[in-house]
């Protein structure tokens, strides 16, 4: 079946697997990265499998809850929000010293142009982020 609306992204950052992990999963990075999706949210996770992951606004307002179904550490999480037909994976690979993060997410079925450009600049806040430990 076509997923209609889905987002897959990829950013090379120079790095290290560990340093971009620890973006992508410590609490102190949530709220900046959350930013850039939309003023005033982040994601909350111990993110292990079988963890919810709350998306949030501030101070403390849940507007979506998942589940991470799929994990390996360094390397993959997926996150399935079944209340709102949701999900994003976030996925890791090494390629000749490079780091490649890649997103999937979705589907969007009214804002999916918008959220391109969001991506976009969630996937640089990353790199600079990464990059810059």
């Amino acid at each position: 079946m076509e997923q209609i609306n889905k987002i897959e992204k990829s950013i090379e950052l120079n790095t290290s697997l560990t340093k971009a992990w620890d973006v992508l999963t410590n609490p102190k990075f949530a709220k900046t990265l959350g930013n850039v999706l939309d003023k005033n949210a982040y994601l909350q996770s111990d993110w292990k499998l079988g963890s919810s992951v709350y998306f949030k606004y501030e101070p403390d307002k849940i507007v979506a809850t998942g589940i991470v179904t799929e994990y390996k550490l360094h390397s993959h999480i997926f996150v399935d929000y079944k209340e709102i037909n949701y999900s994003d994976s976030y996925t890791l690979t090494e390629n000749n010293g490079k780091i490649i993060l890649t997103i999937n997410s979705g589907p969007y079925p009214n804002d999916y142009e918008e959220q391109l450009v969001v991506w976009d600049r969630w996937l640089l806040k990353v790199k600079e982020l990464s990059e810059s430990q």
